[in-house]
């Protein structure tokens, strides 16, 4: 696909990976089989904020009753116009655990969620990677889903002690400086 329309073959992964990583999911035990379900039956389109948002959110989280509010600029979501729920991120700042990276999905519905139209790039500009900006300026609860109240993930893995390099794969985001460094001791 990618050898016709980069574009399309773009903004399909970004639905693709997130399905698999649900699927994957799925498969050890966690609740995600509602989301399932309804993507299969509603056909529903999964939009990615993209490796900008994954280990350092670029969105806020406020505990509220029944569940978060969430606040934030979101980067690169490619296909956003075509989207059905915006999968992304937002740090909570846990009075006893400090600061939490919670994901959840957003629908793009949801009142406070606005694609901007500014993604202008020559020869991708069909991935539609517009930012997009979850505000809460109504006071209601946006981001709230049954799936961020219900229940929260967490993984742990263990590394050899040293210095692991991790960037943005897409091409021409990591000499745009999408890539940082892990280290652990």
């Amino acid at each position: 696909m990618a050898h016709y329309c980069g574009s399309t073959a773009l903004a399909l992964s970004m639905h693709t990976h997130l399905l698999a990583a649900t699927v994957w999911r799925w498969r050890q035990g966690q609740p995600v089989e509602p989301l399932l379900k309804r993507i299969a039956a509603e056909e529903t389109v999964l939009i990615s904020t993209g490796a900008s948002d994954w280990l350092e959110s670029s969105g806020k989280a406020e505990k509220v009753d029944g569940g978060f509010r969430v606040t934030g600029r979101k980067i690169f979501c490619s296909g956003c116009p075509k989207g059905d729920l915006l999968i992304t991120s937002a740090t909570y700042d846990d009075p006893q655990d400090g600061p939490t990276v919670l994901h959840f999905p957003v629908p793009f519905t949801a009142e406070g969620v606005t694609i901007m139209d500014n993604w202008r790039t020559l020869g991708m500009r069909a991935t539609g990677s517009h930012d997009v900006v979850i505000e809460d300026s109504s006071g209601g609860e946006v981001g709230k889903t049954d799936l961020i109240a219900a229940s929260t993930t967490s993984t742990s893995v263990e590394l050899t002690p040293g210095e692991y390099t991790f960037y943005c794969s897409v091409p021409g985001h990591r000499e745009g400086g999408m890539e940082g460094t892990l280290t652990v001791n």
